[in-house]
């Protein structure tokens, strides 16, 4: 398999990109199993760090496979770019507990705040690149990560 090949597939997240509508809300979907796997290391006392590391270099990562993804496409944030998706998603649910509801809420506030793009989101969607196509989704995660945290906050 060769390196654009290799991709495609992480910035589609494995395909589901490609899907003909609602490709970012199907790519947030893809991204749920991958949250779901992290449980399985939950009761480790070290799994606030975990997470926040791989974050970290999911975030990274995710920059630059949508930076050559782009290239590929040769387009400007393509539709079928969703790997930013499963990046805020994951933001979404860092340090929030898990429960069927909170990856439920986590999905619709992270969709919200990533369509409708509030201040200043929109705006960072002009930054060139890879770093264009990650931010904003990066920081509809924050958003949406912050509304459930308080609203869990509120509940209790």
């Amino acid at each position: 398999m060769n390196k654009n090949k290799i991709i495609e597939i992480f910035a589609t997240w494995f395909g589901l990109g490609t899907s003909p509508k609602m490709p970012g809300t199907i790519g947030t979907i893809g991204a749920i199993p991958l949250y779901l796997s992290f449980l399985l290391i939950k009761d480790s006392r070290y799994y606030d760090n975990i997470y926040f590391i791989f974050l970290v270099l999911f975030f990274i990562f995710s920059i630059y496979i949508s930076d050559e993804a782009e290239k590929i496409f040769g387009k400007k944030d393509a539709q079928s770019i969703v790997i930013d998706e499963v990046l805020g998603f994951l933001v979404t649910m860092f340090l929030i507990t898990p429960s069927i509801l909170n990856v439920f809420m986590g999905f619709i506030l992270f969709r919200i705040f990533d369509i409708i793009k509030p201040y200043p989101i929109k705006k960072l969607q002009d930054i060139k690149g890879g770093t264009g196509v990650v931010i904003d989704d990066f920081c509809a995660g924050l958003m949406a990560n912050l509304v459930l945290f308080i609203g869990g906050l509120l509940w209790i």
